[in-house]
């Protein structure tokens, strides 16, 4: 190959003139032109120049296309993904098929201009608080998100009014914000009604939880109590439905587990004696599983872990369970008639002399709801 007949790479530059949205809106074109070379590398005029070849990849000098564009000093580029980087370079060559270097490489980033897709319940209901008002639930683990370029995990879902925010009997619009990696958003609104508790003093209710939970609700209808709720009793911190009432020093909660249904295998209903409502509280909970096991579950310290006493269950619908609170001491016991009571263990859990106890639901998972219903409910302080 003589030098004479090879073109200069000095002689050849890249422009770049803008970049624009395509018509498919989840891409973009650029267009580029460049200089023509004017000589060869000896010093000689270009006289036999044939056209130019566009090199285009998303790594540098490592190109997936190349067009050749012909004897034109200009080009169009389309269907580029948004939120990419690309790069660019330019070869002449001549009648011969003889080729230049490529070109001073061109980097150019499409643009990210499509917001992300973000759907949700149109609807959700909760139960309000003895109080008259109701916690809105946290709806972002309800969201489903989609992007041209940001994966899920990268956008961001915010919630107004936030989760936990009292709310009056009624509906309350929650809006939901789904914003991406190059800061495009949609939004969703979520109805959420607040229904009138049905609880007499002194009960209250609510779900307790240490992150995303679906909401659960709780009523009462001739002294039988319906809890619907998500989550679990489990690790440093519970996600579980609770409806309780105040107790100071010694006490005890009796009550019957009548039906526990729509649930997974980890999900429990019965009776909890709690030092806080928060999920990392110190605890004691007597309570029966979907396979008719009882068991006794125990967090000794705040955000410690929690222990399990397994004891078998009775017959259908006559698991009747008990805790027994003396000082430190808690006892956990089990019926089949509400009259004759066996011991199935006693811890010591230090707690304050101001707690709670109550009635306790979960499904085993924080997305699904499971319900239960217990009757013959009664607390002595």
């Amino acid at each position: 190959m003589k030098l004479e007949t090879m073109v200069t790479r000095a002689s050849l530059i890249l422009g770049l003139f803008w970049g624009c949205q395509g018509p498919d809106l989840n891409a973009s074109e650029v267009s580029l032109a460049w200089d023509s070379p004017a000589n060869n590398i000896d010093g000689s005029m270009v006289s036999d120049l044939a056209g130019y070849k566009l090199y285009c990849g998303t790594s540098s000098r490592s190109y997936s296309t190349i067009l050749d564009i012909g004897n034109t000093n200009a080009c169009k580029v389309a269907d580029l993904a948004q939120g990419l980087t690309y790069y660019f370079a330019v070869t002449a060559y001549l009648r011969n098929d003889v080729q230049s270097d490529y070109s001073t490489e061109l980097v150019w980033s499409a643009p990210d201009t499509t917001p992300p897709l973000i759907s949700a319940p149109a609807a959700v209901s909760v139960m309000a608080e003895a109080n008259g008002l109701a916690a809105v639930p946290n709806l972002v683990q309800s969201v489903v998100v989609s992007d041209n370029c940001s994966p899920p995990a990268a956008i961001l879902v915010a919630q107004a009014p936030a989760a936990g925010v009292l709310i009056s009997p009624g509906v309350t619009p929650v809006v939901l914000t789904a914003t991406d990696q190059s800061g495009n958003s949609a939004r969703v609104t979520v109805n959420v009604t607040a229904m009138a508790t049905t609880l007499p003093a002194p009960w209250n209710a609510r779900d307790i939880s240490s992150g995303s939970l679906r909401a659960g609700g709780t009523s009462v209808s001739n002294g039988v109590f319906t809890l619907s709720g998500a989550g679990n009793i489990s690790g440093s911190a519970d996600n579980c439905r609770y409806a309780y009432q105040a107790l100071s020093g010694d006490g005890e909660i009796r009550a019957r587990v009548a039906s526990l249904a729509n649930a997974g295998a980890n999900a429990k209903a019965g009776v909890m004696i709690r030092e806080s409502l928060t999920g990392s509280s110190r605890h004691a909970t007597v309570s029966l599983s979907p396979a008719g096991q009882l068991e006794f579950l125990v967090r000794t310290s705040t955000g410690g872990s929690v222990s399990s006493t397994v004891s078998p269950g009775n017959v259908a619908p006559n698991n009747w369970v008990r805790l027994t609170r003396k000082g430190s001491k808690i006892t956990a016991m089990k019926s089949a008639n509400g009259t004759a009571w066996t011991s199935i263990a006693t811890k010591t859990v230090n707690m304050a002399s101001a707690i709670s106890v109550g009635l306790v639901t979960v499904s085993g998972d924080t997305n699904s709801l499971s319900t239960a219903t217990i009757a013959n409910v009664t607390v002595i302080p």
